[in-house]
């Protein structure tokens, strides 16, 4: 499933997805190749209202087969792509980690996010200080990157190791894949990820999170934690 397309369904089953996430994620697909004439409608409708987004989403996961997750799931999905937001350096850290607590701590999901609580706790002293409420209040940052955010992305590449097992089997590592890996990282060329996909699969690899990832369209500005997995040093 197209990742965007996936974190969309996470987040219209917890009800925290408005239109414009259900259309973005409309167009992402549909970038793909992947369609549904639900899809198409979604994506091409004026405006529409938030009970005809809901209507046309539904029924484009339905048309598409898609399975919905259940609430424990869609949490971990949507975690999963906060991480690999961070790690990949998609989205300034800060901002994911604040969304993740505006997003789901008033929705319970306390026990999910235990693990970042220091780094929104670090973030919020370095808040100016206002009387507007915790959510809404800018954060100020210095122009370069500070160890805290260093940190946040340390936390975030650690944590997504620990929490999804990601590992690469021996097995996968054949010199075609270590050798595209290997360009990719030192020419930043992520546009060959979809290669590394099909070498991935001709060395023995199923994984869909891993293939998934690859395959579809999504920013990549540091690194691939794929790559990054595929040349770190056997043990």
């Amino acid at each position: 499933m197209h990742p965007q397309l996936k974190v969309a369904v996470a987040r219209h089953t917890l009800q925290l997805a408005d239109a414009d996430d259900l259309i973005d994620a409309a167009h992402a697909a549909l970038d793909e190749a992947i369609y549904s004439y639900s899809l198409g409608e979604l994506a091409t409708q004026a405006e529409p209202s938030p009970s005809d987004s809901d209507r046309w989403f539904r029924a484009a996961v339905q048309e598409l087969g898609l399975r919905v997750p259940g609430r424990d799931e869609c949490i971990s999905i949507l975690i999963q792509d906060a991480v690999t937001r961070i790690v990949e350096g998609a989205e300034p850290p800060a901002s994911v980690v604040e969304r993740l607590y505006a997003d789901y701590v008033g929705l319970n999901y306390a026990n999910e996010l235990r693990d970042w609580a220091k780094h929104q706790y670090a973030i919020e002293e370095r808040r100016a200080y206002t009387a507007e409420p915790m959510f809404h209040m800018p954060l100020v940052w210095p122009e370069e990157p500070s160890d805290l955010l260093a940190d946040i992305v340390r936390h975030a590449w650690e944590w997504g190791r620990k929490r999804w097992a990601w590992v690469i089997p021996p097995d996968w590592r054949t010199s075609a894949v270590v050798g595209l890996a290997a360009a990719i990282r030192e020419e930043k060329a992520f546009d060959r990820l979809p290669i590394l996909a099909d070498a991935l699969q001709d060395a023995g690899c199923e994984d869909a999170d891993i293939l998934d990832h690859l395959c579809y369209s999504r920013p990549h500005v540091t690194c691939c934690w794929v790559v990054e997995l595929l040349l770190e040093p056997r043990p």
